[in-house]
């Protein structure tokens, strides 16, 4: 089975990720800041990561920075409801697949996921 972290301080977008996810058969892991995403991602193998750009502390592109010094070939997509696009254009720079806005954005995830890494 496929296994998908979801990085958000948001309870709520963590949830709505984890039942659309779920529900479709993905292993579904949700971390409630960085350093939480960082620590599952040294225990297990994702094969996708979404990652919230916003979040007190570490935010989404140092978050995806230093989660690609622990799994260099990572896939991620970034998650946003702001307009933040330097620090966006910065991490698609670094590999990053592309932003997710929120909350518009949410209804295609399923399809991103299955793109990406397949049923």
């Amino acid at each position: 089975m496929k296994k998908i972290l979801v990085i958000d301080d948001e309870e709520g977008m963590r949830d709505v990720f984890y039942k659309l996810l779920s529900n479709e058969g993905y292993i579904v892991e949700t971390a409630k800041d960085g350093y939480e995403g960082l620590e599952k991602t040294k225990k297990m193998q994702f094969d996708l990561s979404f990652i919230d750009v916003r979040m007190p502390e570490l935010n989404g592109v140092e978050t995806f920075l230093e989660l690609k010094k622990i799994r260099p070939d990572i896939k991620a997509f970034l998650i946003s409801g702001y307009a933040v696009d330097s620090l966006i254009d910065k991490a698609v720079k670094e590999g990053a697949l592309g932003c997710i806005r929120k909350p518009s954005g949410i209804r295609n995830v399923v399809d991103i996921v299955r793109k990406v890494v397949g049923t």
